[in-house]
């Protein structure tokens, strides 16, 4: 488990335990018109269904045994009462020294989940501006994390104070990304491009400046650099005839996007009507900052499937989960399952490349999982959420929740009990599992920039073309 999340966990134990999350409304009118529980379940099945493009008679039924009594009403609103009153504004009241400065942070954490702010939060952010450079560099990232997050135009001039000023690379950038998603001016882009040359000389030789630069270089083109096509990804054998997860996105990540399963003979997974299996996938962070920092998105790239899991972290909840690993995460003959030709454990950018196919290779965002995982990320994994979705209720990704920065499926808890009610977690490991879907390759790419959550009807004719294509190759 990264330990991002441990940050939350300490958040549940300050608690006492009592921590609630998510009851789940996924439409607005259905809780106004106060349905009756039976109605209500029923509308959030067939959104599910249109969310998740399943089968029902594909899902894993034992789902319906599955229980978080976190996630009640009682519960969710016990639990946010004492996130704002304790965890959050409690701890700014204490004012900031040496020896409130962890609660501060867990204060900021606090407020990156349930995006709250009021007069006290705004003065907290103001007072630890005024002593950042002579707090940690763990709550100056806190402090940059939560001001992207929940304070994201606000702070302009102090952030551009910071950028001129900072030397610590992780923090550098993350000023960099305040500043350079406040504007389109390419001028203003250039001279903060040439700020990182001047502050950082080697700064090719850091993963994350490297990415940042990237980021930056895309976006001062007048031209848009279109990803290659995606048929191609889709139909690449990548390490010999294993299994290969694909989590389709979007540029904006806010929007949910779409995984599909392509087994090892090449075809795509199918559900018993013959639909085209598919689950919708969030692969936004709370923060929605890029992939290279730390609690940011979930990066583009090929990750390595290893198995399934179970996790303690009460965000999580009890649900399996899909264990994931970057490169340098793991040694190169864990990653690659493969791994004949590898003749020592060490990393490098041409053994990575040669899992691309040949048109994939040269486009950098691909290699964003390689890099986030030489800066250090660690435990992206795939996996449901108990976090209320009332917090991002005014959000594009609304009904799913985003982590920080994991790959999350829609889950459904009874208001009342807790139980599971419907799951595309569970969906996606019971196909699996049904089908001897273990290890493998799991890979991220977003499709585009359009403005909406991925459709299954927009895939599904790069899917049809890459099993041609892959049939073809096997006669």
């Amino acid at each position: 488990m990264h330990a991002d999340f441990f940050i939350w966990k300490r958040l549940n134990d300050k608690l006492n335990n009592r921590m609630i999350d998510p009851v789940l409304r996924i439409v607005t009118f259905a809780n106004k018109a106060r349905m009756t529980q039976l109605m209500r379940l029923f509308i959030i099945f067939v959104i599910l269904i249109a969310i998740t493009g399943c089968d029902c008679r594909d899902r894993d039924a034992s789902f319906t045994n599955v229980k978080s009594d976190r996630t009640t009403t009682a519960q969710r609103q016990a639990f946010y009462g004492k996130l704002v009153a304790q965890i959050i504004e409690g701890a700014f009241l204490q004012g900031l020294s040496d020896s409130t400065e962890k609660a501060w942070q867990g204060a900021f954490w606090g407020m990156t989940l349930s995006r709250h702010r009021s007069d006290i939060t705004r003065q907290a952010i103001e007072t630890a501006l005024t002593r950042y450079k002579h707090r940690s560099v763990a709550f100056r990232r806190a402090l940059l994390e939560v001001m992207i997050t929940v304070y994201p135009h606000q702070y302009i001039q102090n952030i551009s104070s910071i950028f001129r000023q900072e030397r610590e690379p992780r923090l550098f950038a993350m000023s960099l990304y305040y500043l350079s998603a406040n504007t389109k001016d390419r001028t203003v882009l250039q001279s903060y491009r040439q700020r990182l040359y001047n502050t950082f000389p080697a700064w090719q030789e850091d993963p994350i400046l490297l990415m940042a630069e990237v980021r930056l270089r895309r976006q001062m083109k007048t031209q848009k650099q279109e990803p290659p096509a995606l048929v191609d990804l889709l139909a690449n054998r990548f390490d010999g005839p294993l299994p290969v997860l694909f989590s389709i996105q979007r540029e904006d990540r806010r929007f949910p996007g779409r995984l599909i399963v392509r087994k090892p003979d090449g075809q795509f997974l199918r559900t018993r009507a013959g639909n085209l299996f598919n689950v919708g996938q969030l692969a936004m962070a709370a923060s929605n900052m890029p992939a290279y920092l730390t609690n940011g998105n979930a990066p583009q790239g090929v990750y390595s499937m290893q198995g399934f899991g179970r996790s303690d972290n009460v965000f999580i909840g009890p649900s399996a989960t899909l264990q994931l690993r970057l490169p340098y995460e793991v040694s190169a003959d864990t990653f690659f399952h493969n791994g004949s030709d590898v003749q020592n454990p060490d990393w490098s950018r041409s053994r990575y490349r040669q899992l691309l196919p040949a048109s994939w290779r040269d486009y950098l965002p691909l290699y964003e999982a390689f890099y986030s995982g030489k800066a250090g990320r660690t435990a992206i994994i795939a996996h449901g959420t108990t976090i209320s979705p009332d917090y991002y209720k005014d959000e594009l990704c609304y009904p799913f929740t985003p982590s920080l920065g994991c790959l999350t499926t829609l889950e459904i808890w009874d208001d009342d009990t807790g139980c599971l009610s419907l799951s595309g977690q569970q969906a996606l490991v019971s196909a699996l599992k049904s089908n001897n879907i273990e290890y493998g390759y799991f890979v991220v790419v977003n499709k585009d920039d359009r403005q909406g959550p991925v459709a299954q009807a927009e895939i599904l004719p790069h899917v049809l073309q890459a099993e041609k294509r892959l049939t073809q190759s096997n006669k």
